[in-house]
């Protein structure tokens, strides 16, 4: 996947924001640079675990970034997509 801002999107990543609109949306509103900080954390992990385990956090830490600037609602907890 490719965001219209031109960062490549790995696959599992792209497949994880796909299952969760409210993270998507928050990621396709990033500076292009945050996009890639995200891309690259996921990407280096060097084992397949380590990869999972990020990639989870990566949602979570997307979606909180959405609330703190004021891209997405404020959620209470259990309410994600």
């Amino acid at each position: 996947m490719r965001t219209e801002n031109g960062t490549e999107v790995p696959n599992d990543l792209a497949a994880a924001l796909a299952e969760d609109a409210a993270a998507l949306r928050v990621f396709e509103r990033m500076s292009p640079s945050c996009q890639r900080e995200y891309v690259q954390w996921v990407t280096e992990a060097k084992r397949d675990a380590t990869r999972t385990r990020r990639l989870a956090g990566a949602l979570t830490r997307i979606r909180d970034y959405g609330v703190r600037h004021g891209l997405l609602d404020a959620e209470p907890d259990g309410a994600r997509s």
